[in-house]
């Protein structure tokens, strides 16, 4: 029995020492480690390689698909429809009529207008013919001071009459022109609306949207009434980004069936975007094809859109695996094969997997990777 309680104590013992041992090691070999010292003896072999010049970027890679290119039409004018020409699905043609306005009411306001011209018109050749009237009976009345020998102040004041009245007439007369050109400018606009009475498709292409557009329906300038996309034209459709990530993009690259093509984003309209999101549709970005010929692109095709940051070419680089940072600043250690010798230095870009290398090493040289 005796011999039994000191088996269990024993084995106690020893367990506990143990977990002890372990627990001494783990705070020996916990997450951040201690920094070794300048010159540490190297006891075991370890990985290495060699600072060289290579591009380093981040990428974000997104899915994408060439899609149509739309072109969007909003009314030009705030009218009453008279009849809508075309439905989702038509192909059309460039100069095709899509919709035709209800001008009863322009044509009203023109008549209008036209009636109320003439008559500014007559009341202008009224008012200027009593300015120059006024003006010549003032002249008249000087020169009959003049015959009758007035006196100096009573001229001179005559005269500062005319001076006046010259003034105003010339301010009327500019007065008279600016109401008239006014007035010209919204006649030329009713005229050119009320002969100009359809919505014309400004290319070829399929009607993929229409308004709801009923005979007598209102509409407002700039209300959304057509989307056209083009047989012709196409564009790259992938997950939406902020302008701002885009802006910050290095270099935009899309790979179409085994090509790349250098892309640039295509702007999106603020408004839009925020009338989609209120409606809960969907949003996306669009990219185009820079400067380059897509022989071969057909719509549907599939496309990886690569969005580059910290872009930079042919720069002395070393893997992020290598490189260590402290208070003191970025540090790695080089291999002399017997020693890890710690060596400060300077860098510039920074990615996921390298750091551009601008002071402290150079070409060739091997430091140790951390394992």
């Amino acid at each position: 029995m005796i011999d039994m309680r000191r088996s269990h104590l024993f084995r106690g013992i020893t367990a506990l020492l143990l977990i002890a041992a372990i627990l001494l090691a783990m705070a020996g070999c916990n997450g951040y480690g201690s920094i070794p010292e300048l010159i540490e003896p190297q006891n075991a072999q370890r990985p290495t390689c060699a600072a060289e010049y290579r591009t380093v970027f981040d990428v974000e890679v997104l899915e994408g698909e060439i899609v149509p290119e739309t072109t969007e039409l909003r009314a030009d004018r705030s009218e009453k429809v008279l009849s809508c020409k075309v439905f989702p699905g038509q192909q059309v043609k460039a100069g095709d009529v899509l919709l035709e306005y209800d001008l009863l009411d322009a044509q009203e306001e023109l008549e209008d207008l036209t009636a109320e011209y003439e008559y500014v018109l007559l009341r202008q050749q009224t008012e200027e013919s009593e300015d120059a009237g006024n003006l010549e009976i003032a002249r008249i009345e000087l020169e009959k001071l003049r015959w009758q020998g007035a006196g100096y102040m009573q001229i001179l004041q005559k005269e500062q009459e005319i001076e006046k009245l010259e003034l105003e007439n010339e301010q009327h007369a500019q007065e008279r022109v600016f109401e008239l050109e006014k007035m010209e400018a919204k006649l030329k606009d009713l005229q050119e609306s009320v002969a100009d009475n359809v919505l014309t498709s400004p290319s070829d292409g399929i009607v993929v949207y229409t308004a709801n557009l009923q005979n007598g329906t209102q509409i407002m300038q700039k209300d959304l009434l057509f989307i056209i996309a083009s047989e012709k034209k196409f564009r790259i459709q992938s997950e939406f980004k902020s302008s701002r990530i885009l802006n910050d993009c290095s270099k935009l690259e899309a790979w179409i069936g085994g090509t790349a093509y250098p892309i640039e984003a295509i702007p999106y309209d603020q408004n839009e975007y925020n009338r989609r999101i209120i409606a809960g549709s969907d949003v996306y970005s669009y990219y185009s094809i820079k400067g380059a010929k897509a022989d071969g692109v057909q719509m549907g095709d599939y496309a990886a859109v690569f969005l580059y940051t910290n872009y930079k070419e042919n720069v002395l680089t070393l893997p992020a695996t290598a490189v260590y940072r402290d208070d003191g600043g970025f540090y790695v250690y080089l291999a002399d094969g017997e020693h890890n010798i710690r060596q400060p230095i300077t860098v510039g870009i920074i990615t996921t997997l390298y750091y551009e290398i601008t002071g402290g090493i150079e070409e060739g040289e091997r430091v140790y990777v951390k394992e």
